[in-house]
């Protein structure tokens, strides 16, 4: 096992352990989830979230999968939708940082 590969799995180990714990010893604690997203704030991305995904699945046996917007919302997450506003100035006359 390469040092990356212990590093993933104490952290699953870590996760693991504070649920055992949590359960076994009557600990009253909410849970903040069973994971974590990353949100692809453009479509354009997702290819290598996906990308992404199939290294943790291979490498690191971390179950994760790839959702569609609509499942997303459906799991009780809201994208945020960049508004024209949101988005950098750029071309003639404009700079950006």
């Amino acid at each position: 096992m390469t040092e990356t590969q212990h590093y993933y799995a104490s952290q699953v180990d870590a996760i693991q352990l504070a649920a055992a714990l949590s359960e076994t010893e009557a600990i009253d604690c909410d849970r903040q989830s069973n994971g974590f997203y990353e949100v692809a704030q453009a479509a354009r991305v997702v290819p290598e979230l996906a990308e992404s995904q199939n290294l943790l699945a291979k490498h690191f046996a971390i179950d994760s999968r790839v959702l569609p917007a609509k499942k997303f919302a459906a799991a009780g997450h809201r994208a945020r939708r960049r508004q024209a506003r949101d988005r950098p100035r750029t071309g003639k006359g404009s700079s950006s940082v």
